[in-house]
């Protein structure tokens, strides 16, 4: 039975990457869901950032306007926000997948991140803040160095997660005919009839990038002390 599988093992390890050079699929679909996950993310971050000062700092009618849009794009699930982009929105524009992609899941995530970030800075103490200014420190630097600090850290493992979040959302670009880690699978599924090598390959491709990310932006939570005088 043990020789069996490991014979069966060969087999679809060859049908499915080595024959045809089908392993370039799967590597041009993780090139493409890397760079639609990090631009989007990316973009989605900058456009958050934009999106909390409006809530913070803006008048009463632009906050309500910025609300009301980011309760739209979180509600609305990313194949729906495809589709209208696509065929509604962009019908008549010469644009491709690629970036009507990544515009979807730029604001997809710019959403749900401007929420979080404007959450994790009105949560600070208002009298820490106060304390800083009766210190000597400007606005700019009360935000600098007192508030964001710790808005960050209490942000970050749940910005951790949106990263996570926008990774598996790309998963169904393949609708638009783009060929990502899950399109490449299906690719080679459908020429082997056997899925299993491929689906095993793009598992471990989404958990290993899942990863990665959450370890590299985990090095932004450690704490950093400092003095007014650092400060000024």
């Amino acid at each position: 039975m043990m020789s069996e599988f490991i014979s069966y093992l060969q087999k679809m390890i060859y049908t499915s990457l080595i024959f045809e050079n089908r392993y370039q699929f799967l590597l041009e679909g993780l090139g493409m869901t890397l760079l639609i996950t990090v631009l989007a993310f990316l973009l989605g971050t900058t456009a958050a950032v934009v999106i909390c000062y409006g809530k913070i700092r803006g008048k009463r009618a632009l906050k309500k306007f910025l609300s009301g849009m980011t309760q739209f794009f979180i509600r609305i699930p990313c194949l729906v926000l495809l589709m209208v982009f696509s065929y509604v929105i962009f019908a008549d524009v010469p644009m491709s997948a690629v970036v009507v992609a990544v515009i979807v899941f730029s604001l997809k995530a710019s959403s749900s991140m401007s929420d979080l970030f404007y959450t994790a800075i009105i949560t600070v103490n208002p009298g820490e803040g106060e304390a800083a200014r009766s210190l000597g420190l400007s606005r700019m630097q009360t935000f600098m160095h007192v508030i964001f600090p710790q808005a960050v850290k209490a942000a970050l493992p749940l910005y951790k997660n949106q990263f996570i979040a926008t990774l598996q959302e790309t998963s169904i670009v393949g609708f638009l005919a783009i060929q990502d880690l899950t399109r490449a699978s299906s690719i080679i599924a459908s020429r082997t009839l056997d899925p299993l090598i491929s689906l095993f390959i793009i598992t471990v491709s989404y958990f290993l990038i899942g990863w990665t990310a959450s370890f590299l932006l985990s090095f932004f939570e450690k704490e950093k002390h400092f003095t007014v005088e650092e400060a000024r």
